[in-house]
């Protein structure tokens, strides 16, 4: 009997010592919801539409309009990492509760737009070839053009006048011999649209740069072009380098409406306003009232509404030698919940139809008369149709995604690709919306 009673002890040791062993595991089994924000480390304002990946898996999701998120993931402890467009990358290790992101924005991303040298290359690998010029360091007095107030401030960049006339242009060089396929001439991007193309501003959301790189000087309007202020009761001024998100945000707070198909739209308001930026039946040139800018010549001048030329996915600053700085917007009141509730079932739409939880340049192709782009394409049987890691969306035909590691010559491939198969079958050529350098 002692003996059966010891077996009894021990047998229930073990059973239980399992039991407590195995409960945990169980219990993450089963999946585990994690809460956070992501927002910037500067001002502390969300970040709308960031990614939040698991480390080692496909498991991910988004931050809504106020830069929160939730997902459920299972096993522990979770490495999440978290990125936006313009911001460092971060890596978080979440064991429990709620959690929130500080993102800083980066130097180095820089390189999604354009690469000084050969080859793909770090800022910070550098050594003098990367160079910035903060406004405070100017040049001070009276100056014609904007490279004059750079002129002696960057090693290796020459700028020269064209002429002894007060208002002539200037020739820049960069030292250093050309090669075969490049010239001493920059390439000048303004916050992701390259000048040479008649480039305004935007956040180079919807631009795919070149494996080989740029030979060239990128520019970020930041600091006062980033500033929203209420003009009166249904006017805001808007400088070209904030984002939609924001201007989006701050029209809501305002109970101003006529902004709301903007929600979830990438990018920055100068570059929104160059392209005439547009969804669910609204567009930009529904809301701008007039836009400022500053030729290549450095003449400040303004644009009226009537004289914008805004058609789809144009205006009149796509042949523009200028940049825009700053945009003014006539809106109308209303109540702020109702503002709210249109810009919510928007994103809902946008969430439930497009791959936002890959990276992608947006919707490739412009919507030809008559059709719709991501349709043709799933009509030709191209959905999930990859080059490389590069692959037409199977959420949406109209998205190329880059699935782990794709390369911009992958993503051009599979455009021709798409082209010239939908041409064939359907006979509807499809125009890029995406520029590409």
């Amino acid at each position: 009997m002692k003996n059966n009673n010891k077996t009894l002890s021990k047998w229930l040791y073990v059973s239980l010592t399992g039991c407590m062993l195995t409960l945990p595991l169980s219990v993450w089994s089963q999946g585990k919801t994690i809460t956070g924000s992501v927002v910037d480390a500067d001002d502390g304002s969300p970040l709308m539409g960031a990614t939040i990946m698991v480390e080692g898996s496909k498991d991910g999701t988004v931050t809504d309009m106020d830069g929160n998120f939730k997902m459920t993931v299972n096993g522990q402890p979770h490495r999440l990492s978290v990125s936006y467009l313009g911001y460092d990358t971060q890596q978080v290790t979440v064991t429990n509760g709620t959690i929130v992101v500080k993102l800083r924005s980066s130097q180095r991303s820089l390189n999604e737009v354009v690469v000084v040298g050969y080859g793909t290359t770090r800022r910070s690998d550098l050594t003098g070839s990367v160079s910035t010029v903060q406004s405070k360091d100017f040049n001070k007095g009276l100056v014609s053009s904007p490279e004059q107030l750079i002129n002696g401030k960057v090693a290796g960049v020459q700028i020269m006048s064209n002429s002894g006339s007060a208002t002539a242009g200037s020739t820049i060089r960069i030292r250093g011999g050309a090669s075969l396929n490049a010239s001493n001439d920059p390439l000048i991007v303004l916050d992701g649209i390259p000048l040479e193309q008649g480039g305004i501003s935007g956040n180079g959301s919807n631009i795919l740069a070149p494996d080989e790189g740029y030979h060239g000087v990128v520019i970020r309007l930041d600091g006062d072009f980033r500033k929203i202020s209420l003009v009166d009761e249904d006017t805001i001024y808007c400088g070209a380098g904030a984002t939609l998100a924001a201007l989006c945000k701050f029209a809501s707070r305002c109970g101003l409406s006529g902004l709301e198909f903007a929600w979830g739209i990438p990018g920055t308001v100068g570059g929104a306003v160059f392209m005439n930026a547009g969804a669910y039946g609204g567009e930009m040139k529904d809301v701008v009232y007039s836009v400022n800018h500053l030729t290549y010549d450095g003449e400040a001048g303004r644009t009226e509404k009537d004289d914008l030329e805004m058609g789809y996915r144009t205006s009149v600053y796509r042949g523009k030698k200028a940049v825009i700085t700053g945009v003014t917007l006539k809106l109308k009141k209303d109540d702020p919940e109702n503002i709210r509730a249109r810009m919510d079932d928007y994103m809902g739409r946008r969430s439930s139809k497009q791959p936002l939880d890959y990276p992608s340049a947006g919707s490739v192709f412009k919507r030809p008369e008559g059709a719709f782009a991501g349709a043709l394409i799933q009509q030709c049987g191209l959905k999930g149709k990859c080059h490389g890691d590069a692959q037409v969306s199977e959420k949406h035909a109209g998205f190329i995604i880059n699935k782990n590691k794709a390369t911009a010559n992958d993503v051009k491939s599979l455009i021709r690709e798409v082209q010239t198969k939908v041409f064939d079958e359907t006979g509807y050529n499809l125009e890029c919306e995406l520029i590409i350098l």
